[in-house]
């Protein structure tokens, strides 16, 4: 269930797409203009359908990053923690070297 939760935005971009995708492809087989335009013509009509899907994948792709530099932060935080523990320890095993020593 957490994954799912996780990926939810996943989920709903690529059943927009899917479904978008597939009401395009509807419209193009079926318009009869497409036919007769010329080929650069052709590939303004694909590249003014194309990038709404686009812009929805751009706007995903810095979601998710913004989200994995959360988990990066958080690890290395914990990272730090970590290593100021085992300085601390090892400040501690110093100071017990140096009496046992005397």
């Amino acid at each position: 269930m957490q994954k799912i939760k996780d990926n939810l935005g996943l989920i709903f971009i690529s059943l927009f797409s899917i479904i978008y995708l597939y009401l395009i492809c509807n419209f193009i087989i079926n318009f009869d203009e497409l036919k007769t335009l010329k080929l650069n013509e052709k590939g303004d009509v694909l590249a003014g359908v194309f990038s709404p899907l686009a812009f929805i994948w751009l706007v995903y792709g810095y979601l998710q990053q913004g989200r994995e530099l959360q988990q990066n932060s958080i690890a290395l935080k914990m990272q730090a923690e970590e290593l100021r523990i085992s300085n601390e320890s090892l400040q501690q095993q110093v100071v017990e070297m140096s009496k046992s020593v005397e």
